[in-house]
């Protein structure tokens, strides 16, 4: 039997990613929460079905839920029903926690930090971060020019720039799930631009420049998902296209989109011949790749990442956005059962594995 830990925060409170208030002086953790209060808690329950028929065990709880002795007061799966029970720590934790501008998610770095659970991979890393990441990396003729706003006179004089040569995406440094995510046309007036760029507080945006890729009244992206096999190599899981749903500009399912198998869309809408369409999904899962591996490298270990790429006219690929914690919803809408399932099983086969190499290496 092998048991995991599924470690989430609260749901936020602010939606909208901003800071949720607390009252002056030293933090106070909260008391337990309800097992619906747990962000990602569908995922966690998911995590334990596909688990269970594998002798794989998943509980769920924050950080808030760790107990001075070394106990946790966790969230124990069974059947539809869940409950709350102090348990031993968890033998490796899936460490699912999103960036986030919180008080929660500072006590999260706190804790670990300290090194309060047993986890082979570290929580989710800004945008910036991870684009300053790939940039410095081979991968960086990839990525679409990008500058972080500060709001001085150095990042009015970008934006401007970046404007001139095209429209711009603004997207909140740790925002998740398409929310404020809004494209600046090329055309905007410098005073509608400067009014806009005025109302963004400084160091919590980025400006990307956008990449040419729509067909006809429709916006495309393609999902693709890179995870760790119990050898601890990264390998191609699956991938997907995502399209907005013409009221929106992003193409995020939480926001109204729709997916579309990657070969529909690669022979159907963007019209590539077969021959190239199957050089441009070896392309895509090549670069998922290297991505991944280029982004453990510079944050340390990782057990999975999702890039959103999109593909200009041209044929190139460039990536908009890289992702250390994501989601899998895209398979299931898609009807791809084994590319589904294999999501969650990867990361749970992964991290028995490193359990069972730690107890290893602890009893040499």
């Amino acid at each position: 039997m092998c048991h995991l830990g599924f470690l989430t925060l609260r749901r936020a409170r602010d939606e909208a990613g901003g800071l949720v208030p607390t009252p002056p002086g030293p933090p106070i953790p909260p008391a337990d929460a309800a097992p619906s209060a747990l962000a990602s808690l569908a995922f966690a329950r998911r995590l334990a079905d596909f688990g269970r028929p594998f002798g794989i065990a998943v509980v769920a709880f924050t950080p808030d839920d760790l107990r001075p002795d070394g106990t946790v007061r966790a969230v124990l799966f069974s059947g539809r029903s869940v409950r709350r029970a102090t348990i031993p720590m968890p033998e490796a934790v899936y460490d699912f926690v999103r960036t986030q501008p919180t008080d929660a998610f500072r006590r999260y770095l706190a804790a670990r930090k300290a090194g309060r659970w047993p986890s082979p991979s570290r929580g989710g890393s800004e945008k910036w971060r991870l684009d300053r990441i790939l940039r410095a990396s081979p991968l960086a003729p990839h990525l679409p020019e990008t500058i972080l706003w500060t709001g001085d006179a150095e990042a009015r004089a970008s934006a401007e720039a970046l404007l001139a040569g095209g429209d711009v995406v603004i997207k909140p440094r740790a925002g998740t799930g398409g929310r404020g995510v809004v494209r600046i046309p090329r055309d905007t007036p410098p005073s509608a631009l400067r009014r806009a760029l005025g109302a963004l507080p400084p160091g919590r945006h980025l400006l990307q420049r956008y990449i040419p890729h729509a067909a006809g009244d429709r916006v495309y992206d393609v999902r693709v998902l890179v995870q760790k096999t119990p050898d601890g190599v990264f390998r191609p899981t699956g991938a997907g296209v995502r399209t907005n749903d013409r009221r929106r500009f992003v193409t995020n399912l939480a926001r109204g989109g729709r997916a579309l198998p990657l070969n529909a869309y690669l022979l159907r809408v963007r019209r590539f011949s077969p021959a190239r369409a199957e050089t441009l999904q070896h392309d895509l899962f090549r670069l998922a790749t290297a991505a991944a591996e280029a982004l453990e490298a510079g944050l340390g270990p990782l057990v999975e990442v999702a890039l959103d790429v999109v593909i200009d006219p041209e044929g190139r690929l460039f990536i908009v956005e890289a992702n250390t914690k994501p989601g899998r919803e895209l398979f299931r809408l898609l009807g791809d059962r084994a590319a589904y399932r294999l999501s969650h099983l990867r990361p749970l086969f992964y991290l028995c594995a490193w359990a069972r190499n730690t107890a290893s290496i602890r009893r040499a």
